[in-house]
Formats: structure tokens, C-alpha cells, sequence
């Protein structure tokens, strides 16, 4: 079993002292350790939202889908087919720390992607995130721009990703705890800010939950029948998706990157 979820939440501290009206605040005699933001991007789900909550995760969902929470972290976009207007009316509904802009696939898309970015941020996104597949980058960066970097895609498949000496901060997206903490190692120390993640929906579905080191575990099918008896398979599934939120949330505590002074007022 895990702790109660209280135990899991961020410390009020990490973003009551650092964070100002988008400005570092300078705390004499205080440097505190802060992690990236750790969010469970999914909508329609009641049930998974509400256990993600009960681990201390932050929350968010695509534009396409309606929320099931109220504190909205992050709002995601069908990057394949996306729907400008109903993304635009999300973010200036929710105000999201985090707006994602449609992913950049063609050289002749970052003029549009751009001027899309600050409509966002201009509707009540804090941050907006790029994610850009193409070479040669056509932007300039500003303070409120993040780079999400696609987890699982293939190592140098993003364009190779030069984001690893841009000093712009990173946001992972999707794949797996394993797979982002590899990620993670591609870049400066402290430049991944946040991270999103819902595999782990989908491993319980099978019996599999991740352990607070990280490792997917399945359930040996003979110790299934015996500790399950009585159960439905839908409360077994909760069971192990709850287990893998606060498997998940211990091992982003203990072995994610603390984020870096430079970006630490960002979250």
C-alpha cells in the first residue's frame, strides 16, 4: 500500500517563494530543492482524474475532450488534426499554466505556430509550449515559451532536438516514467521543467502497475486469483492504476532533476 496522499502533494513552499507575477523571488537562507511538474494529461475520465488528484499529480486534458477537473495545469491539442477555435476557447476558459501549440511539421508552419503561440499567451496561458519537428528554427524565443519534446518518438527524431543547448526550459511529452527519466539525462541539468504521462492507464489494463522505482510489474496470474477474489475487473484496474500514480509520483521525487535556479520561478 501507498502513504495517503497528503504525503505526496507539493510542498506550498516550492511555488509560493518562487514564483511572483512570472518572476523569481530571492528567499535569504532558503534554497529549495524543486522538482518538474509531474501532470496527468487525460479528459473524460472521472475516475482516473480524480485518483491522479488523490496522488498529488497536476492535471490536464486535451481541447477536444471536457475537463474532469477543475485545476487545469495543462491543456493539450490533436496535434494531427487540431481545432484552432475550440483550443483557443479552452485556454481562454481555463487559463492553463501550460497551452500546447499545434507541433510544427513544416518549415512554412512556424509563422502561423507563432502568432498562434501569443494568442494563446495573450488568452491567459502562463507558458505556451512549441514542439517543433523541422529544422531550421524561425522564432524568437520569449520568457513564456516552453519546448515539448515528444518521449518514445526515437532518440533524435525531433529535429534532432538542438533544444539541448538552446536554454530554453523543456516539457517531456507522453511515454513512459522510464522513458522520460532517460530523456531527461539529453539535456543541461535542470532545464526539464515538467513532464506529462498516462501509459500507465493503459498498462492496468493488462494487470500491470509501476513500482515507486519505476519498473512495470505484472501480477502473476496464480497470486491474481487468490489476492483479487471478489474483485470486479474494473476495481482491479483502478486498483493498479492508483497504485502506478503513487508509484509513479514517489519515483518523479526521488529521481528526477531538480529544476534549475534559472527556471525554477516558472513553475
Amino acid at each position: 500500500m501507498f502513504p495517503p496522499s497528503a504525503a505526496c502533494k507539493r510542498p506550498v513552499l516550492d511555488r509560493h517563494l518562487l514564483a511572483g507575477q512570472g518572476r523569481g523571488v530571492c528567499v535569504p537562507g532558503y534554497n529549495p530543492v524543486v522538482k518538474p511538474r509531474l501532470i496527468f494529461c487525460m479528459g473524460s475520465n472521472q475516475e482516473y482524474a480524480d485518483l491522479s488528484g488523490e496522488a498529488g499529480w497536476d492535471y490536464g486534458f486535451r481541447s477536444t475532450e471536457k475537463p474532469c477537473r477543475p485545476d487545469v495545469t495543462m491543456i493539450d491539442v490533436d496535434w494531427k488534426k487540431p481545432n484552432i477555435a475550440r483550443h483557443l476557447a479552452a485556454v481562454a476558459e481555463h487559463r492553463p499554466w501550460v497551452a500546447v501549440c499545434p507541433d510544427v511539421t513544416a518549415v512554412d508552419q512556424w509563422g502561423d505556430r507563432i502568432a498562434l503561440a501569443h494568442q494563446m499567451h495573450a488568452l491567459g496561458a502562463r507558458h505556451v509550449m512549441i514542439v517543433p519537428k523541422v529544422t531550421p528554427w524561425q522564432f524568437v524565443p520569449e520568457p513564456w515559451i516552453i519546448l515539448g519534446y515528444p518521449v518514445g518518438v526515437g532518440e533524435g527524431s525531433v529535429c534532432p532536438f538542438a533544444t539541448r543547448e538552446c536554454g530554453i526550459p523543456i516539457h517531456l511529452l507522453g511515454g513512459t516514467i522510464t522513458g522520460q527519466l532517460r530523456a531527461m539525462l539529453h539535456f543541461p541539468a535542470g532545464q526539464v521543467i515538467s513532464g506529462d504521462m498516462s501509459a500507465h492507464t493503459k498498462a492496468a489494463r493488462f494487470g500491470g502497475w509501476y513500482h515507486p522505482g519505476g519498473r512495470l510489474q505484472w501480477q502473476p496470474r496464480i497470486q491474481s486469483a487468490v489476492m483479487d477474489a471478489g474483485m470486479t475487473g474494473k476495481q482491479r484496474m483502478l486498483r493498479d492504476v492508483r497504485n502506478s500514480f503513487f508509484g509513479i509520483q514517489q519515483c518523479w521525487k526521488q529521481q528526477t532533476i531538480d529544476v534549475s535556479e534559472k527556471f525554477a520561478c516558472m513553475l
